[in-house]
């Protein structure tokens, strides 16, 4: 794994695994950070927080917040999100960019290695044209693949370490 490296927390079962399985592991990120729509389950965003104060004295959680929310941009538009037709726009606008933008600013966009939650279960999402794995400026790592987890042994971590939280999406979609 090429250094710095980091987790892009997305607040829901697996992410929170995977950050829970690092630290039992020895693996320490440089980063951990969350993208907040402004529209997260309050589940979500309850742990999140929670998550956040479990890492204190281990490695800082940065959380991103956008100046209007999904769902105040859906109104303002009278649209619906673009995840509701089948597209990602909104997960690119809210989500990918923000991302994006901060790990610019910080210097990790074209160095380091970016640690993803997918699982056994998710995995057929990568051969998708979303995919951030698409993106030759960065490295991706994959450790719930490479460790062969899949959602029920992740909601199985999540559970044994006292988070109980869900699969994460926006309350709008």
């Amino acid at each position: 794994m090429q250094k710095p490296w980091g987790i892009i927390f997305g607040g829901g079962i697996p992410s929170t695994a995977l950050i829970l399985k690092c630290k039992e592991k020895g693996l320490t990120p440089d980063w951990i950070v969350y993208a907040d729509t402004g529209s997260e389950h309050p589940e979500i965003l309850s742990n999140v927080y929670q998550v956040k104060e479990w890492c204190e004295g281990w490695v800082d959680v940065t959380i991103l917040s956008q100046q209007e929310s999904l769902h105040d941009y859906c109104i303002r538009t009278n649209t619906l999100p673009s995840k509701v037709l089948g597209y990602a726009l909104c997960m690119m606008k809210w989500k990918k960019n923000p991302l994006d933008r901060w790990l610019k600013d910080k210097g990790y966009f074209d160095s380091g290695t970016i640690a993803v939650s997918y699982t056994k279960d998710t995995a057929h999402l990568l051969t998708k044209p979303c995919s951030r794995g698409d993106d030759p400026h960065l490295n991706f790592w994959y450790p719930l693949l490479e460790w062969d987890m899949d959602l029920a042994e992740c909601e199985l971590v999540c559970k044994s370490n006292g988070f109980h939280t869900r699969s994460s999406s926006c309350f709008i979609c």
